[in-house]
């Protein structure tokens, strides 16, 4: 059950649960997108608008005008309704876990794609005549091609896998949901672990980064 709470004496801006979005109220335009998730109830504190919700097909419920925030006016109703706290979705909590949901696979994708740098920088020592050079992977000619194969099909794995992430923001499936992060985490450490071994400390580090920026971003969102 998702429980909308709406306030039509708004300081602020006055009747904004009444604004127009699209040809129908605020409040109502909400309660339509949300119903494609679960059963919705509008928790209002006038008669005016519960009057336009039941126009609409809308369910709604009287609350006191008293209450000071939504989440209080969520209660009455809930406590109205008999329903436990298990079985209520607020809007608000659902929308700041979709922005923080956004945020998070905007940040592992730019971080992915943003190894596409070792391609072009100076991050790879190789050794030519005695002195030791920095320079692009795509440059990297004096080491062994069983190292440099698996250079490539990390950066550009975490590359291609960046632009997954980024394109697919928006899947919901299971499969992808659950494995996309864990993915991501896996090529990152693989890349720092192989770049340690192979004594190649810029590219370590900065995959090493990346990989802690992601790691923490999930421990402080989990």
């Amino acid at each position: 059950m998702i429980i909308i709470p709406t306030r039509l004496a708004s300081t602020r801006f006055a009747n904004k649960i009444l604004a127009d979005i699209g040809g129908v109220p605020m409040f109502v335009k909400t309660a339509q997108l949300a119903s494609q998730c679960d059963d919705v109830i509008v928790a209002c504190d006038d008669e005016e608008v519960a009057k336009i919700a039941a126009k609409f097909g809308i369910k709604a419920i009287m609350t006191s005008k008293a209450h000071d925030s939504g989440t209080d006016r969520i209660n009455e109703a809930a406590k109205k309704l008999g329903l436990s706290s298990d079985e209520i979705i607020t809007i608000a909590e659902e929308d700041s876990k979709q922005k923080e949901k956004y945020f998070r696979d905007l940040i592992f994708g730019l971080l992915d794609c943003s190894v596409a740098m070792f391609l072009f920088l100076p991050l790879f020592g190789q050794r030519m005549d005695n002195i030791i050079q920095e320079v692009p992977l795509l440059s990297l000619t004096e080491i062994e091609i069983y190292v440099k194969i698996p250079y490539l099909m990390i950066v550009f794995g975490l590359i291609f896998w960046g632009i997954f992430g980024l394109a697919f923001q928006n899947c919901t499936s299971k499969l992808w949901v659950q494995n996309k992060d864990k993915i991501s985490l896996g090529l990152s450490a693989v890349g720092a672990l192989f770049f340690m071994i192979s004594l190649q400390p810029y590219a370590a580090a900065f995959t090493f980064l990346f990989l802690m920026i992601k790691a923490l971003m999930l421990i402080k969102w989990a």
